[in-house]
């Protein structure tokens, strides 16, 4: 569910996914350590196994907010989005409305206080994604392939998830550790920083409603 104080989607910003068969898998990764600054300030936050991570989700109270930080990406040419978004893999797509809203409408079916906030990936992590990540319990950050500039929009995309987990183990550990959802077949040379930075990962191939159900399934403990 959108944040009522954010800005309406426009639908010149819709994403060109590149859809595949959907299949959604969870990954719990081993943190390795790392030279980098992201790394030593995520290996200073207390320790807490993915499987820990996931039952505390499970078990947040109905006050308790969960925040999804999602992608605006903008289509190389206007025929890319039509054809995304005409064909039959990806039918639950539409050109009015923001391509992840149906990620956070399927998260809000499990929990009452879902706060969805989109970031740029050129512009990274601001004071207003700072805001609502210190309100939140939880977190979840969305990347996912771009239709144009791919390696450039996925190295923002993870750079912003970097910002979102040095900010959540400055909380001391008030807030989960992010859970990334990994949309696309192709992160190429970034996986190897997903997995070095990142304990609970969720992949898939694209992202549709029976995905995006699916998906909250698994962060929520439901089939």
């Amino acid at each position: 569910m959108r944040d009522p104080n954010l800005p309406v989607y426009q639908p010149s910003s819709i994403l060109a996914l590149r859809l595949q068969l959907a299949e959604v898998s969870l990954q719990a990764n081993r943190n390795t350590s790392s030279s980098s600054s992201s790394s030593t300030t995520a290996s200073s936050r207390p320790k807490k196994s993915p499987s820990q991570t996931m039952a505390t989700l499970q078990n947040l109270s109905k006050t308790s907010t969960v925040v999804l930080f999602t992608p605006v990406l903008t289509p190389s040419t206007s025929s890319s989005t039509k054809k995304s978004t005409s064909s039959s893999t990806s039918s639950s797509l539409s050109p009015s409305i923001d391509p992840f809203e149906t990620l956070g409408r399927s998260l809000a079916s499990h929990h009452p206080r879902i706060r969805h906030v989109p970031y740029i990936p050129s512009v990274g992590f601001t004071s207003t994604h700072s805001a609502f990540l210190h309100e939140a319990s939880a977190i979840i950050i969305v990347l996912c392939e771009a239709s144009h500039n791919k390696s450039t929009s996925l190295g923002q995309q993870l750079s912003f998830a970097e910002a979102a987990l040095s900010a959540t183990t400055c909380s001391g550990g008030d807030i989960l550790p992010p859970i990334l959802v990994q949309c696309g077949s192709g992160f190429g040379e970034v996986e190897g920083r997903i997995i070095r930075e990142f304990e609970i990962v969720i992949k898939c191939a694209w992202l549709g409603e029976d995905v995006a159900k699916g998906i909250a399934g698994k962060m929520f403990g439901r089939k």
